[in-house]
């Protein structure tokens, strides 16, 4: 992790770690290849809000879901978003989802 790298959202805002992102879409081609549960499972991260855990070297802002499954314990998934796929949110103007158990 380096926690001075920063992004910019599709509106161009800088994003940092820490800062509240909404997840808008998924351009990821690869979710095709994926089991039914866990391509329901991504999709259904789209329009909640996460903290951003890490921006990479590429500026992919890399954001995680967990799954209590009772039976089977957690799951969860990491994404790597691009620029277009999120938005910046002010911490204290976002309501609804909050994908990330805050």
């Amino acid at each position: 992790m380096n926690k001075d790298r920063s992004a910019r959202d599709r509106l161009g805002n800088i994003v940092k770690e820490g800062d509240s992102v909404r997840l808008l879409s998924l351009h990821w081609n690869g979710i095709r290849e994926l089991p039914k549960r866990e391509q329901h499972d991504l999709k259904t991260m789209i329009g909640e809000v996460y903290e951003v855990q890490e921006i990479d070297a590429h500026g992919n802002v890399w954001i995680s879901k967990i799954w209590n499954r009772s039976s089977n314990g957690n799951e969860s998934h990491s994404l790597a978003l691009t620029s277009e796929e999120f938005e910046r949110v002010d911490k204290t103007s976002y309501q609804g989802n909050q994908g990330d158990g805050r």
